[in-house]
């Protein structure tokens, strides 16, 4: 149960953390961006952006800001409130090369203005924008900029370019723009839905190097920059066609491993309860095999051992204090654990600290041993065919590796997020797939042996036989003595807590048999299961430790491109 509550946990954090960065902020987006560049015959450009921002709460200000490269020279015109409020000021940052704009809409940071939908227009003058390759010139700009935690759902681009200039091969990042006009030297698109932190931007590449002068180089032939725009277009159908391919075996490989090896097999047996045990085995065996899979047996495996030892007599019980009496003919470890904690030969389970803190290392060491000693007493048995469960999980581990890629590809793909992001997605529901895989029970994608299936059938029908009261009413144990017997398995099948309260409402007063009146006076088993608990807990806190660019040569190298916020 707790390893799916830690995986219902990770898909949870997962799941709300992909969602809280592709939705964007919840505070505003913008239903409507406009962006008209004119190209001037000097290589200059005047610049006009027409932001709507749609406020969906109380909010104190808006931003904009934008920067070039030099030796780009920057120069704001003019600034325009199209629609909605009056601010009540304006705040301006001189950057490099460049301005940042905040229009405050109330005069303390602890009053907010009302949603409201508000209307900015945006001039400005950019000198040489025009890019010089080897042989070929290119004007490369950002429409909008990636810095911003909203959606645009209609960005509206036009660029008039001089017409003694030849006709440009154009190129955008991302490229899912519609084409709205073909005229000459009036180039006008339509970009739908663009994600939050995603800019885009058009490359306009001329055959020729334009009689310009520009002082902006880039060390690319025509044919380098062509060669780019063709990896970028090979790139993005190549991302999308992994990424389903990713979940498409994801999916497929553990239905094919569970098919093929993890079926299990038809047996005869089909009691639906059992009312003794049924094998002599030893409950540490029982532990290992029914509740931890043919695994390691646990804290419950090793409680249910020394339960064992009282039953023998190796130990005696009274008022929650241990006194051993003589050595076991099994569970050497767990005696020797005992010996460890004993004071005088007496241990008291309800303050067990004082010794566990001085003798941690040395207790946990044993019951590693221990646990490794009754694991390979299981597995000579041959209860469980494991190959479909090692194939699965470790396919998965590795098969995680590539979710995380693909869930992390907008942030080091920049220009591809009309793919990436469908493709994180798969990233991520890859990796929760993969990662619930590594949960599964191992009897899931393994089968056990027809030996081992009526074992495991049959204890799991005396499990449910024990923790039934009706059965267990109609059923009684025969004598007292067998009570001790249904505790000491309950114990290692970890039900011991169903079966004491059965076992109270049967026998209201406390049985005079050492494991059944102690579980009677105290949770016994509980405290004896945190003996291994609290030294791994001590030991592993004793081990732990204290104490300029490339503008212009390629995808993202577009310059401008404003970057809007709402505070």
């Amino acid at each position: 149960m707790k390893r799916y509550i830690v995986f219902g946990i990770v898909v949870f954090v997962s799941i709300f953390l992909y969602i809280h960065y592709f939705s964007g902020s919840p505070l505003f987006d913008i239903p409507a961006m406009e962006y008209k560049l004119i190209l001037k015959k000097d290589g200059s450009g005047v610049v006009t952006e027409k932001i709507t921002w749609n406020l969906k709460k109380p909010f104190r200000y808006l931003s904009w800001r934008v920067s070039f490269p030099e030796p780009m020279d920057f120069e704001l015109l003019n600034v325009k409130r199209l629609e909605g409020p009056r601010p009540s000021m304006v705040n301006k940052e001189k950057l490099k090369n460049g301005v940042g704009l905040k229009f405050w809409y109330t005069r303390s940071l602890d009053i907010y203005h009302e949603p409201a939908l508000i209307t900015y227009s945006f001039t400005y003058r950019v000198k040489n924008l025009i890019i010089h390759g080897e042989d070929f010139s290119q004007l490369f700009v950002k429409y909008v900029g990636g810095s911003r935690n909203s959606w645009i759902k209609e960005l509206r681009v036009r660029v008039e370019i001089p017409d003694n200039f030849p006709t440009p091969r154009i190129f955008h990042h991302p490229n899912f723009a519609e084409n709205l006009s073909n005229e000459k030297g009036k180039y006008e698109f339509l970009f739908e839905n663009v994600p939050p932190h995603t800019f885009v931007e058009g490359r306009y590449i001329f055959p020729k190097i334009l009689s310009i002068p520009s002082e902006v180089k880039v060390p690319l032939s025509m044919e380098d920059a062509l060669r780019g725009e063709r990896t970028y277009k090979f790139l993005s159908p190549l991302v999308t066609a992994s990424s389903i391919a990713y979940i498409l075996l994801s999916v497929l490989l553990p239905i094919m491993v569970y098919l093929k090896l993890g079926r299990e097999k038809k047996v005869s047996y089909n009691a639906m309860f059992e009312r003794e045990p049924p094998s002599k085995d030893p409950p540490e065996i029982v532990n290992a095999v029914v509740k931890n899979l043919c695994g390691l047996p646990d804290e419950n495996g090793f409680s249910s051992a020394i339960l064992e030892m009282i039953k023998e007599k190796s130990i005696s019980i009274e008022r929650n204090h241990l006194k051993l009496l003589k050595r076991p003919g099994r569970n050497e470890e767990i005696y020797k654990i005992l010996e460890l904690l004993a004071v005088d030969g007496i241990i008291d389970l309800k303050n067990p600290k004082p010794q566990l803190k001085k003798e941690a290392k040395a207790i946990y060491d044993l019951y590693k041993s221990w646990q490794q000693n009754i694991s390979e007493e299981v597995k000579g048995r041959d209860f469980i065919e494991a190959k479909g469960n090692t194939i699965a999980k470790v396919t998965a581990f590795f098969l995680m590796i590539p979710g995380f890629l693909f869930l992390f590809l907008p942030s080091f793909m920049k220009g591809y997020e009309h793919v990436t992001i469908f493709s994180s997605a798969m990233g991520l529901s890859g990796f929760l797939i993969n990662l619930f895989v590594l949960f599964l029970r191992k009897d899931i994608l393994a089968r056990w042996t027809e030996e081992g299936r009526v074992y495991y059938l049959k204890w799991k029908a005396f499990e449910r036989f024990i923790t039934d009261f009706s059965l267990l009413s109609q059923h009684p144990p025969d004598s007292i003595v067998l009570w001790e017997g249904y505790l000491i398995y309950a114990t290692a099948l970890g039900v011991a807590k169903k079966t004491v309260r059965i076992m109270r409402k049967m026998l209201p007063e406390p049985p005079n048999t050492p494991i059944a009146r102690s579980s009677y006076e105290a949770p016994v088993y509980a405290y004896l299961s945190t003996i291994p608990l609290t030294a791994r807990s001590i030991v592993s806190s004793s081990t732990s430790v204290r104490g300029g660019g490339d503008f212009g040569s390629g995808v993202g190298g577009g310059v401008g491109g404003s970057d809007i916020d709402v505070g």
